[in-house]
């Protein structure tokens, strides 16, 4: 089965750049094909709030920042995506005139919240291309209303581990080195009914 038909196609993330400044929608670019973002709900853009207030109030004072899906990630010469929220602490990225930046090229974690419109091959192509940002070191995929948590952790240049929580579970980042409860996370509301 084919994926969406894009809007348009680039060579290279640069003239996505350029093109992409006149947009009012977000996009990402999926190896030279240039794919609208859907939509999430209210749920995905609390939890992604929630993620990104935790950790910009843990990182102060730190040479680490978090930004939310607005930044974009360049994870190869035609491809970037646009994580819910990433962590970045390499001088390169979070130093400068960031008046001027629209995409970083060094994260050290990326916090994906998943909704209905992920497909399990766009899922795993951007796992592909995230576990080979060499900066990175942990990946974290939310899912929002079983509120469990894939995180997979980069134990060697070529391995990485995965591990499930299936129940709301602190997760303890190494570098930078901060942990996040469930409260943190997902926040005070109750989780959807099964119904919902």
């Amino acid at each position: 089965m084919l994926g969406p038909e894009p809007i348009a196609t680039f060579d290279n993330v640069e003239d996505f750049l350029v093109w992409l400044q006149g947009q009012d929608a977000r996009y990402e670019l999926d190896n030279g094909r240039v794919l609208a973002m859907a939509g999430g709900t209210a749920l995905h853009a609390d939890i992604a709030a929630n993620i990104l207030t935790a950790l910009r109030n843990k990182l102060k004072a730190t040479a680490c920042r978090a930004f939310h899906g607005d930044m974009a990630v360049r994870t190869h010469r035609r491809s970037i995506r646009l994580p819910d929220v990433a962590i970045y602490c390499d001088p390169r990225d979070v130093r400068g005139d960031l008046a001027r930046r629209t995409a970083f090229e060094h994260p050290r974690v990326i916090f994906e919240v998943l909704s209905p419109s992920n497909t399990l091959n766009h899922l795993l192509e951007k796992l592909v291309e995230y576990k080979a940002l060499p900066s990175l070191e942990t990946i974290v995929f939310v899912h929002p209303t079983k509120r469990y948590l894939d995180v997979h952790e980069r134990v060697s240049e070529t391995e990485w581990r995965s591990v499930t929580h299936l129940h709301p579970a602190t997760l303890q980042l190494k570098d930078p080195a901060l942990t996040l409860t469930p409260e943190d996370i997902f926040g005070d509301a109750d989780p959807p009914s099964e119904d919902a």
